[in-house]
């Protein structure tokens, strides 16, 4: 524990380890793992356990409280299934009483958090100063961001081809991967911010969306207490595949260090 400036309150107290994807996160892959999870990269790392949840220390433990208390814990609750109804379709779930503003707020709050961390695995996340400020405070007071400045699609991974083989399906069910961004659209002057964890795979796109592609599938709507999530195959997101598709011939040609 450190004394700092808390990035969220700006207050000069205690500051906590600070997790922008949710310790609880880590804690449901590492638990039944007896606190180790495999670790994927595409780079040249071998294939190890890791026990590392990325944490660092930024916020004071009010504010630490306030995000798992108004963000984490009931948007995770959603996506678990225990908080509202959900009816399934074969190309995608409809989720009904839940509190879109909440899980939007949830969501940019990872990428936020992400976006002030030193850690390795957040290193692709930057934010300017004038959209810092604006989602702390929206962040901070649970306000509403518009649609104009960052929008977030929502999506639930699926294995389509039915081609998992054990190593595959364990990977599949029980990882996360590190944010990455998608290269920037130079007509749109937007920049999509992806990341995936718990089964979902989310978007946030920091320019916002045009009018007519806020009632596609996937695009959460703060203004409404429901949301149709897509199924998208995990091998149809090629940086996704590629981390994947890496590792399995780490597996194969033996560099690993799992026994």
């Amino acid at each position: 524990m450190a004394i700092g400036t808390c990035k969220l309150c700006f207050k000069e107290k205690d500051l906590k380890k600070s997790h922008a994807i949710a310790n609880s996160i880590f804690k449901r892959i590492l638990r039944p793992a007896n606190g180790k999870a495999i670790l994927l990269s595409n780079g040249d790392e071998k294939i190890a356990y890791t026990s590392d949840s990325w944490a660092e220390e930024q916020l004071c433990g009010e504010c630490e409280g306030l995000l798992s208390r108004k963000y984490e814990k009931y948007s995770l609750e959603v996506l678990r299934g225990r908080r509202g109804t959900i009816i399934n379709h074969p190309t995608s779930d409809y989720y009904q009483n839940v509190q879109v503003k909440e899980l939007i707020l949830f969501f940019l709050s990872i990428y936020w958090r992400g976006a002030h961390s030193s850690h390795k695995s957040y290193h692709a996340l930057n934010i300017s100063f004038s959209n810092n400020m604006l989602l702390r405070e929206a962040i901070l007071n649970n306000t509403n961001v518009l649609l104009s400045k960052y929008a977030v699609r929502v999506y639930k991974l699926i294995d389509s081809t039915g081609s998992a083989n054990d190593f595959e399906s364990k990977v599949f069910k029980n990882f996360i991967a590190s944010p990455y961004v998608k290269n920037p659209s130079v007509l749109h002057s937007r920049v999509t911010i992806c990341f995936a964890f718990e089964g979902f795979y989310i978007e946030i796109i920091e320019g916002g969306v045009k009018f007519k592609e806020r009632s596609t599938i996937g695009a959460l709507n703060a203004n409404e207490e429901s949301m149709r999530i897509k199924h998208i195959c995990l091998f149809d997101i090629p940086q996704l595949v590629e981390i994947m598709g890496k590792s399995l011939d780490k597996q194969r040609a033996g560099h690993t260090l799992i026994k």
